[in-house]
């Protein structure tokens, strides 16, 4: 087990990602209606696609490798087939489906296809502070992160 003297002035050293890691510059396409803020958040990354949304505006930006907008989702509004606002979105690749998470309020996750079409709404528990995560192509894990704060042992409930 490696031991690190605190108490010790050590040199520091300035170390290059460049030096360590193979890093590639994506340029993402801007047009008209493709405009990412610094509301933007990466949501995905894969060989094949890079997805961005924006959770004020309701956008969902789905490119390709080469930085080309392959699918741009909007699909903010008040209707069975809309989400309110969006708290997060998940992607799955293998099935080509946007999961949208709506507010707490309607308790939904709105599913999408690649190509922005609505194919079905979930249900999903909203009473605590949860997290979710593509887990694989047949599992989304979900965990409630209320009361980590309180009690760091304390157990975390998965669903």
């Amino acid at each position: 087990m490696p031991i690190i003297d605190v108490s010790k002035n050590y040199p520091q050293k300035e170390i290059h990602l460049q030096s360590i890691a193979d890093i590639e510059y994506v340029p993402l396409e801007t047009t008209r209606t493709v405009l990412l803020d610094r509301d933007s958040r990466l949501s995905y990354l894969s060989d094949k696609y890079i997805v961005v949304w924006q959770r004020g505006q309701g956008d969902v930006f789905v490119f390709n490798r080469n930085g080309k907008i392959e699918t741009h989702l909007n699909r903010k509004g008040r209707g069975d087939m809309e989400y309110n606002q969006m708290l997060s979105v998940i992607f799955d690749e293998k099935n080509e489906e946007i999961f949208v998470f709506d507010t707490p309020q309607t308790s939904r996750i709105l599913v999408y296809s690649l190509t922005g079409e609505y194919k079905r709404t979930m249900k999903y528990d909203a009473s605590s502070r949860m997290a979710a995560y593509n887990f694989d192509n047949e599992t989304m894990l979900f965990y409630d992160e209320s009361g980590l704060e309180q009690n760091r042992y304390k157990e975390k409930q998965c669903y």
